[in-house]
């Protein structure tokens, strides 16, 4: 049984057969419609006003989740999402378990999200099926905030956290919604230009990014 509390304190309760929740966010456009992510490759849609939930996108043909820290991992609606009906997902893929950064239409009508619409941001391949971050974030910069892992194992045995010519052990960020495909390099990043240097990588040698936020104050990560 899951309980949350609902609009004016009512306490609502419902059944979902969840397999392994990673998240639980919002599409921020004011509905307060909740979004629950599932390890297996579903996002369930609960909606505010004791509605049944409802699966929103089903990825589970396209999810490795046979490792313990893979699956859909993570899940962002870009600022506006009132114009903006898009959304962002992340994932380990059938059948290499490579992290997989998408991007899915989402209209406004419409109770579910057409998998057909998937535009693949990144495809980052990596050597064990651990350590696969999994957080997507805008900042309020606008920009999109990806955390990966190193690539596995124990102690990072390949360096990957520590090599500047892999996007494994990052953070990274992406101009996502400037119009260029299938993203930009934000001019900022601190290694754009730098020899040897993936432009893509904010900051570099992190174990496995599973969790991050911005402040909301001050709009440090």
């Amino acid at each position: 049984m899951r309980h949350w509390q609902g609009p004016g304190g009512a306490r609502r309760a419902s059944r979902l057969p969840l397999g392994g929740p990673t998240t639980i966010t919002h599409v921020g456009d004011g509905s307060q419609q909740l979004l629950v992510v599932e390890q297996l490759g579903r996002v369930w849609s609960i909606p505010s006003n004791n509605a049944p939930a409802q699966v929103l996108l089903d990825l589970t043909a396209r999810v490795q989740h046979s490792g313990a820290e893979q699956g859909l991992l993570g899940l962002a609606f870009p600022p506006g999402p009132a114009t903006n009906r898009h959304l962002y997902v992340d994932y380990t893929r059938i059948p290499d378990g490579a992290v997989v950064i998408s991007r899915f239409q989402a209209p406004l009508d419409s109770s579910s999200v057409d998998t057909n619409t998937e535009e693949i941001i990144k495809l980052i391949s990596k050597p064990y099926n651990n350590h696969n971050g999994g957080q997507l974030a805008f900042g309020p910069d606008g920009f999109l905030y990806v955390g990966v892992g190193d690539g596995g194992s124990e102690g990072d045995p390949q360096g990957n956290g520590q090599r500047t010519s892999t996007l494994l052990g990052k953070v990274l960020r992406l101009d996502v919604e400037s119009g260029a495909s299938p993203y930009a390099i934000p001019a900022s990043n601190p290694f754009v230009g730098k020899t040897n240097y993936a432009p893509e990588i904010w900051a570099l040698g992190v174990r496995n990014p599973w969790r991050f936020s911005f402040d909301r104050l001050s709009g440090d990560l």
